[in-house]
C-alpha cells in the first residue's frame, strides 16, 4: 500500500460507473435494498421480488 491518492482520484472519478464495475456488488445492494423497499410497499402487492431498477 503506497498512497491512497491514485486510488481515491479513480474512485471520485468512476464513483458513477461503479455498478458496471462489480454488477455483484449492485446484485446484493438491490436485493438489500428491495427488500427493505418491499416491506413496505410490498404487502399489498404481494410481490417478494423487487422490480429491475437500473
Amino acid at each position: 500500500m503506497s498512497s491512497p491518492r491514485p486510488i481515491i482520484l479513480v474512485w471520485g472519478r468512476r464513483k458513477r460507473h461503479w455498478w458496471r464495475m462489480w454488477p455483484a456488488a449492485v446484485a446484493d445492494m438491490r436485493e438489500l435494498w428491495g427488500q427493505r423497499w418491499w416491506r413496505r410497499r410490498g404487502p399489498r402487492s404481494g410481490r417478494k421480488i423487487p422490480p429491475d431498477f437500473c
